[in-house]
């Protein structure tokens, strides 16, 4: 506790004292005060920097909270584009990192992918060099499928007669 006092405030309370109309127009009026963000955020280069700067790091933040908390802060279940509306952002959350930014995070998964490459076992068929390999899922968040959920499996080795 760092002395803030936090109380429950519902949505229509603060509509409410936002606009004064009938309860039933509410819905209408948020849609317009959501939207008269976006365009004071878009009209402005630095505003559309720093809401995309906003939004990165508050993905970070959310992305790191401690192991007891990820049942309630579980990044998959953030919904980006919702999140990308409430920093006023129109764009799609794909495409809201720089170029520079885009292109750092392609050269790590390509790196990461080169160190997931691991060779287990070679052996000699006719002269013939084969190498096997198979991929470790070092990152958590890198599910591709149910067979990766489950963990790496090794065959058993033949014999060559």
């Amino acid at each position: 506790d760092q002395g803030i006092n936090t109380q429950n405030v519902q949505v229509d309370t603060v509509l409410k004292n936002l606009t004064p109309m009938k309860p039933n127009e509410y819905y209408s009026e948020a849609t317009n005060i959501q939207l008269s963000f976006e365009r004071y955020v878009l009209s402005n280069n630095q505003r559309i920097s720093r809401a995309r700067k906003a939004y990165l790091s508050h993905i970070r933040a959310y992305a790191t909270h401690s192991s007891s908390k990820k049942e309630i802060f579980h990044i998959k279940k953030l919904h980006l584009g919702h999140l990308a509306k409430s920093f006023a952002l129109r764009e799609a959350p794909s495409s809201i990192t720089s170029k520079k930014s885009h292109h750092k995070i392609a050269q790590k998964k390509i790196s990461s992918i080169d160190k997931e490459v691991v060779q287990i076992d070679q052996f000699r068929s006719n002269n013939i060099g084969i190498t096997r390999k198979r991929k470790l899922d070092v990152n958590e968040f890198a599910v591709g499928s149910y067979k990766s959920m489950i963990g790496p499996t090794v065959k058993k080795k033949r014999k060559i007669k």
